[in-house]
């Protein structure tokens, strides 16, 4: 019974090794091998996208907290989803970032007047600004 059956260089059912389309060297079973995974759909949408996020956390931390990048949109996302304060190491969690990776997407947003950064017996919480 075939399971998968790529064609001719792809892979088949019952050989655990499949054959690059692109230069047909062993690929344990995926359409591509390693150097030619670029070549998969949405992948170098997905590479920029990684690129983009690390040059906004390099740009934050020389002082240039991109308020309207992706990552200020994720943090914002968050904030409107959870309807209620969090804190800056479970928003850090959930935007997918260091704590001392997300504080200058903090303070830019807080200066725009986007969040309110709160403290209360020595608590920190963050909040959309309403």
């Amino acid at each position: 019974m075939k399971i998968l059956d790529k064609g001719e260089g792809g892979y088949r059912s019952g050989d655990p090794r499949g054959k690059c389309l692109e230069c047909g060297g062993i690929t344990s079973g995926k359409p591509y091998c390693l150097e030619h995974l670029n070549l998969l759909p949405g992948t170098s949408e997905l590479i920029e996208k990684i690129e983009g996020r690390e040059q906004e956390i390099e740009n934050a931390h020389t002082g240039k907290a991109d308020v309207k990048g992706e990552i200020a949109a994720d943090i914002l996302s968050v904030l409107r989803f959870r309807k209620s304060s969090i804190s800056p190491s479970a928003l850090a969690k959930d935007v997918g970032l260091r704590g001392n990776v997300i504080e200058p997407f903090l303070v830019a947003l807080q200066e725009v007047g986007k969040i309110s950064i709160s403290s209360t017996n020595g608590s920190i919480s963050i909040s959309l600004r309403r």
